[in-house]
């Protein structure tokens, strides 16, 4: 995954939902932000 870009997502993302894809396991939250990133 994007490591790296994490932090800048934080930046973009509300807390909110920051926080609703830390309650997902790893591998789903990997999955959405890869089809955010494929946007």
């Amino acid at each position: 995954a994007h490591l790296g870009r994490q932090p800048i997502a934080r930046w973009y993302y509300p807390p909110e939902i920051d926080y609703r894809l830390s309650l997902l396991p790893p591998n789903s939250k990997g999955l959405i932000l890869w089809v955010i990133e494929a946007k």
